[in-house]
């Protein structure tokens, strides 16, 4: 997993590979996005077929976590981790903490 930053960065990378919103936040008095870039090796081959479910649970991970609705970032958390392979398990790690 590559880490990236800006909207237009990741635009220009959604058609090859799977790109999913992490936080957005303020440096040097803009705001910008970071996004996580998986590529297909990152990506096990049985989880293929449910990787459109775990964007979108994905999505509404962070959605929530936008919206301060707590409860629904713990349940989506527990059923994200592992996915995409584990390499986007710190993310949802260190957002549940710092909603404890």
């Amino acid at each position: 997993m590559n880490i990236i930053l800006g909207t237009d960065n990741a635009d220009q990378l959604r058609d090859r590979f799977t790109v999913l919103e992490l936080e957005t936040f303020d440096v040097a008095g803009s705001t910008t996005t970071a996004y996580c870039v998986i590529t297909a090796e990152d990506v096990n081959l049985g989880d293929m077929s449910v990787l459109e479910e775990s964007k979108e649970l994905h999505s509404k991970f962070v959605s929530a976590y936008n919206s301060k609705n707590y409860d629904i970032v713990k349940e989506l958390g527990a059923e994200l981790i592992g996915k995409f392979n584990g390499h986007v398990d710190s993310f949802y790690e260190i957002i549940l903490d710092r909603i404890k």
